[in-house]
């Protein structure tokens, strides 16, 4: 007898004896606890097999002891040793010393890896492609001596490649495992799959087993082209019910159903015959909105693609749930069709839940620059009940203070143009000098697609430079000054979360440009561009990677660009081994100068720890070009914009400066905390660099 069937046929017999009554109840043990001994054991330690079997272990307790619990116990301690590769573990167990003793005995044999994987049978699928799914299944399976030889493990892979097979039409698809032969020698288990394919079942015809509506003819023809010739699955009959459905609910047929029966004509060929019960053809006869408060019924209005009188169409019921949705501010959305009394006619109930729509908040944050920073104000999502969000909110730290207010109408004039308008001022103490500013901004997006955006607006800003550490260095008559500029932009985004995305990429492209034209003091062309992307490498582990790059174009006429509009890198959110704009040039007293261009390059793996604890390893390089300004190389400020796209060009890829660490990050409500460890393996003494710097922020680096 093989051990498996010694190992059924032992537990059988246990569960019987406790069925009966005949071991339900061994005689009390005499010992206030019971000796529980590990005997045998080499591969896994006294103390791992008993944390696999704490929960069967925890019930050998006097006054009774268990056959049942014993049993499970080496039960749990079997499935451990064979998860492990230990196929041909034996563990056998006794109860001893009148009842106070519990002995397991292990027997461990050899441990096992999957060998050579092959595959017998197979036509329609490649080898490759087979192990392809396999490798899907259990990775590093096709790596002899890789992975442990799991046979519940090699039974998943099988019915992975059975499953591969139905989807091509073998719907009589076997795939068997016998028993591996292995080598004691080094341990490796061959792993021969033997396919048995089976005819392939083609669709040889779609007909209908009765008229249907001519409105859905063409539809129904064309879903006949996509089906005809095509493997027939286990899923067939059920897809093409449901497209049916759809087709007939889209010609204003709410209460079709389809149902679709299959007729085998010859050896993998079948004939599927489709039914329709269609209803009666409803049109509207009218819409009632209910459950509004706040919101008011024309803006519910507006976002109905069903009109009074119009056929009920399936895609814009879905295309009305979509916008109600999108709107933010509610929490449910119900779309009903409801008797009206006239034939043929019904009326459309739309009943919706409204979310809380005011909201006053106080958040606290930190920055490693700003240290404490405090945000309050009042948000509203559905200001005066027309959908449209607006904010009220200040944030105050010690370096910086900020007031603004916004107003967003998500659907402009009705169409799918979004607008933003906004009104600020802050004030910001950076290394090198103070900037006061005030703007007023407008602009308007549209979603290409659910993932491409297309932004445009425009900017009006009052510039106000203080306490600068090198005024020489500024161009003249800049301590105050306007701008006005157009902007555009291309945003791209896949990411499936914004605080921890684990896959997805995330990119824009933008242009800004001032312009005297628009009434500007000051004029040139910003181009920005990055990309953050996202791997799932393992299944708590992320790679992210990160590129972000600009250049500053002074206008024709220009000599150089007040410092406020410049550059400048390092810090918590860019190369980490620096504080706050300290990467790069630097003015006559030692202070960040700023430069006309910058890149950031940025890869970090982060891990899932414990809960809501995550760690990362990360590696981060930068540099702003120029990469010295002119007074460290001690030559006179910029004359010319010839000078100034010279030495940008000359330096945009060099001088970049780097940054090793590690961090942690804490999910809060408001956010990720985070806490970065770096440092800097290319240190200048000479420019007063440190060697590590500590940042503790909220938010992720990218």
């Amino acid at each position: 007898m093989s051990f498996a069937s010694a190992e059924t046929a032992r537990r059988l017999a246990a569960w019987v004896l406790v069925a009966l009554g005949l071991a339900g109840a061994i005689p009390a043990a005499r010992a206030a606890e019971v000796d529980i001994r590990i005997e045998g054991n080499r591969f896994l330690s006294t103390e791992e097999l008993r944390r696999e079997a704490a929960r069967e272990l925890e019930r050998l307790r006097p006054p009774a002891l268990r056959l049942a619990d014993v049993d499970d116990a080496a039960f749990q301690m079997e499935r451990r040793y064979r998860r492990e590769g230990y196929a041909f573990v034996e563990i056998e167990f006794a109860i001893e010393e009148g009842e106070s003793r519990v002995v397991f005995r292990i027997r461990e044999g050899p441990r096992l890896r999957v060998g050579p994987v092959s595959f017998h049978g197979n036509e329609a699928l490649s080898r490759q492609r087979l192990l392809e799914l396999a490798e899907a299944e259990r990775p590093g399976i096709g790596e002899p001596g890789r992975v442990p030889y799991v046979r519940a493990e090699i039974e998943a892979i099988a019915e992975a490649l059975r499953a591969a097979y139905l989807e091509e039409g073998f719907r009589d698809a076997v795939v068997e495992v016998p028993p591996a032969p292995f080598s004691e020698e080094d341990g490796l288990a061959d792993l021969r799959f033997r396919i048995h394919e089976g005819p392939r079942w083609i669709v040889e015809a779609l007909e209908p087993a009765g008229p249907l509506p001519p409105e859905t003819s063409a539809d129904f023809e064309a879903l006949k082209g996509e089906t005809v010739g095509r493997p027939h699955t286990a899923r067939t009959r059920a897809e093409l019910a449901a497209r049916l459905t759809a087709i007939c609910t889209e010609a204003g047929y709410p209460d079709a159903t389809a149902h679709v029966t299959e007729i085998r004509a010859a050896p993998g060929r079948v004939r599927l015959e489709v039914s329709v019960q269609t209803g009666p053809q409803v049109r509207l006869a009218g819409i009632e909105i209910r459950g509004v408060e706040r919101t008011r019924v024309q803006t519910v209005r507006s976002r109905i693609a069903l009109r009074e009188g119009d056929l009920y169409r399936r895609s814009l019921a879905e295309e009305t749930l979509r916008e109600l949705y999108r709107l933010g501010i509610f929490r449910s959305v119900r779309l009903e069709l409801e008797e009206s009394g006239e034939a043929g006619r019904r009326i459309l109930a739309v009943t919706v839940e409204e979310a809380e729509g005011r909201q006053v908040f106080l958040e606290p944050g930190w920055g490693s620059y700003e240290r404490l920073r405090l945000s309050a104000g009042v948000r509203d999502t559905n200001l005066l009940g027309t959908a449209r969000p607006a904010a009220l909110e200040g944030t105050v730290s010690l370096p910086a203070q900020r007031l603004g207010a916004s107003l967003a109408d998500p659907r402009f004039l009705g169409t799918r143009w979004r607008s933003d308008f906004g009104l600020s001022g802050w004030r910001r103490r950076e290394p090198s000098f103070t900037r006061t500013e005030a703007e007023l901004g407008l602009s308007f997006s549209y979603p290409l697609t659910p993932e491409l955006t297309v932004t445009a607006g425009s900017a009006l800003r009052r510039t106000k430079l203080s306490d600068l550490s090198d005024p020489g260095g500024e161009p003249q008559g800049r301590g105050a000054y306007d701008t006005a500029s157009l902007r555009a932009q291309l945003a791209w985004d896949t990411r499936d979360d914004w605080f921890f995305p684990r896959r997805g990429l995330a990119s824009f492209a933008a242009v800004e440009h001032s312009d005297t034209h628009l009434g500007s003091e000051v004029t040139f062309t910003r181009l920005t561009a990055g990309s953050r992307l996202f791997l799932s490498v393992a299944a708590d582990t992320v790679l992210a990677l990160r590129a972000r790059t600009g250049f500053l174009l002074p206008g024709p006429k220009e000599e150089g660009l007040p410092v406020a509009e410049r550059f400048f890198n390092g810090g918590e959110n860019s190369v980490r081994s620096f504080r706050e704009s300290e990467l790069g040039p630097r003015d006559a007293s030692g202070e960040p100068a700023g430069g006309y261009a910058a890149t950031t390059l940025s890869a970090e793996l982060r891990r899932a720890l414990v809960g809501k604890l995550s760690g990362s390893l990360f590696a981060d390089w930068g540099n702003v070009a120029p990469n010295r300004s002119r007074t460290d190389e001690g030559r006179p400020p910029y004359r010319s914009r010839r000078e100034v796209v010279r030495d940008t060009a000359r330096d945009f890829f060099g001088g970049f400066r780097p940054a090793v660490g590690a961090g942690l990050q804490l999910l809060l409500p408001v956010g990720p905390v985070r806490l970065d460890l770096a440092f800097n393996p290319d240190r200048d003494p000479r420019r007063d660099e440190e060697r590590a710097v500590v940042h503790f922020s909220v938010g992720m680096a990218f």
